[in-house]
């Protein structure tokens, strides 16, 4: 039976391999130039074709390429251009300009660069003559940005402090939401604006406006009234209020009637009429963009005098002023400086209307506003009222202001001031002696004989009318 005997080959050659001799290691295989390992070549097999020889290198580490033969009828290529050996070609040096520094001198040693002589100073350019100096840069910048379109662009900020709220104003329905406001607003002021800019002009000038803050100060039954803060290019501030109906049906008719007369009241006494700047009406768009279905506010302006606050009656001899910190009672004596105020109005409106005066039944203590003026106290200003002119007989119209009240819960408020002497003085205030003849005119018995005509007002005093003629016989 024949053994299976397994001989020891190679596993590539298929040859026995050679026994290593006892305790001696094996050579080294030799190494090139290059120290890169040396392969032996191995031997070709039968049948296979022969590898060339490896193609030599350059000096410049580039491999060689061998020329191809030229195909039958092609033409010559040119052998290429030789370089110089940092491979990069040579370039002239260029001519210095002069005053510049020299480059071409060498580097001192150590690496360093040598010190560059400082750089000459550029000589203005020299003016043509009869033209005027270039303006500065941050001038001209200015003069750009007011003639740009960044010049009518208005900062816009909304607030609601109701910092003169009068209490007692129960809160009305609301007919559109404020974001809707905001939105028109400002749709108004980036358009051709009739109402806003232009009454905002009479207060600080020509120059754009580059600020605006609305502050919604307080409201009242049919208007929101907000308190404007402006601000133009040249940084001139000024307030304004206005007056914005709640919606454009009875609210709007009643606002609209407040502004009817108000030019014509300021130019009749200008020292107790708030300056009228402006009417006009704030477009509300529908929600669903029909246009049959947009809303115009009645809106207008006046000038917001200093230190001012909405008047109130606190009780039947003391009148209030709204205020941050709530409504405060005015003292007695500033009680009846401001009724004098109101006097002197009304008789400076008669006069200036030749025969026609408020209707004192509409008269209203929210129409006015007490503002202080100075060291010398406080003074009534009309913001707006309802009340129309109506024509009255001089007789008539004195009684009807000696027996003009305010209700309150406790008891009627005399608009003219208790003491006789401050109502005399007030009508002379407004009319010189022509004022006192008047009153004195309406207050005479009759003609035919009798005793004179009592004015019914439970605030006043009985002998006041008496007291009053006394007065003006002296």
């Amino acid at each position: 039976m024949a053994r299976n005997v397994r001989s020891e080959k190679s596993p590539r050659q298929g040859k026995p391999a050679a026994p290593r001799r006892p305790g001696r290691a094996a050579a080294p295989r030799p190494k090139t130039a290059d120290a890169k390992p040396f392969r032996a070549e191995k031997p070709s097999r039968p049948g296979a074709p022969g590898r060339p020889s490896p193609r030599p290198k350059t000096a410049d580490s580039k491999p060689f390429r061998a020329d191809k033969p030229a195909r039958p009828g092609a033409p010559d290529r040119p052998s290429p251009r030789p370089k110089a050996s940092s491979s990069k070609p040579f370039r002239a040096g260029r001519p210095s300009r002069p005053g510049a520094p020299d480059r071409s001198a060498p580097r001192p040693e150590g690496g360093g660069d040598a010190p560059r002589p400082p750089r000459p100073a550029h000589a203005p350019r020299p003016l043509r003559p009869g033209r005027p100096p270039r303006p500065a840069v941050k001038a001209a910048r200015a003069a750009a940005a007011d003639r740009g379109p960044a010049a009518n662009v208005v900062h816009v900020r909304w607030t609601k402090t109701r910092s003169l709220q009068l209490p007692g104003i129960a809160e009305a329905k609301e007919f559109f939401r404020q974001e809707t406001l905001e939105h028109a607003v400002e749709k108004l002021l980036a358009g051709r604006d009739p109402l806003l800019q232009p009454a905002l002009r009479k207060l600080l000038g020509t120059a754009p406006l580059f600020s605006l803050t609305f502050d919604l100060a307080w409201e009242e039954a049919h208007r929101f009234c907000y308190l404007v803060t402006a601000s133009n290019r040249n940084r001139d501030k000024g307030t304004a209020v206005l007056m914005l109906a709640r919606n454009h049906q009875e609210y709007g008719v009643a606002l609209r009637a407040e502004c009817e007369n108000a030019r014509a009241l300021y130019e009749a006494d200008p020292k107790h009429v708030a300056p009228f700047l402006g009417a006009g009406f704030v477009y509300l768009p529908d929600r669903y963009k029909r246009a049959e279905m947009g809303r115009e506010l009645p809106a207008w302006l006046a000038a917001w005098p200093a230190d001012a606050a909405p008047m109130a009656v606190g009780n039947a001899v003391q009148l209030a002023a709204g205020g941050a910190g709530g409504v405060r009672l005015l003292t007695r004596r500033d009680t009846d400086k401001i009724r004098a105020g109101i006097v002197t109005l009304l008789f400076r409106v008669w006069r200036a209307q030749t025969g026609r005066s408020l209707n004192l039944s509409a008269l209203r203590p929210q129409d006015f506003l007490v503002a202080r003026e100075g060291d010398s106290g406080l003074r009534p200003v009309l913001l707006g009222t309802r009340a129309r002119l109506m024509a009255l007989p001089a007789e008539k119209f004195v009684r009807r202001v000696l027996a003009a009240v305010w209700d309150t819960p406790s008891g009627p408020f005399s608009l003219a001031p208790p003491d006789p002497a401050l109502f005399l003085e007030a009508v002379t205030a407004a009319c010189g002696e022509e004022g006192r003849a008047l009153v004195a005119g309406a207050l005479a018995p009759p003609a035919g004989g009798g005793a004179a005509r009592q004015v019914r007002n439970t605030a006043l005093p009985r002998d006041y009318v008496e007291n009053l003629r006394q007065l003006m016989l002296k």
